[in-house]
């Protein structure tokens, strides 16, 4: 069946901040918990890079 609607939640929350330290390296755990529909997950202004995945490290 998939995921219905189009409100996103971070942390139960629809509109989550997160605050974090200028120049530090953060890691992200996320899960996509909707079993048809995919994601473009980005954070404005930041450029992100995909370390691992369902199959494992990613080189």
């Amino acid at each position: 069946m998939g995921r219905f609607g189009n409100l996103m939640l971070i942390n139960n929350n629809p509109n989550y901040v997160l605050k974090v330290k200028r120049y530090q390296t953060k890691r992200f755990y996320v899960t996509n918990t909707a079993n048809t529909r995919t994601f473009d997950f980005k954070i404005e202004g930041q450029k992100l890079k995909i370390v691992g995945g369902d199959a494992g490290r990613v080189f």
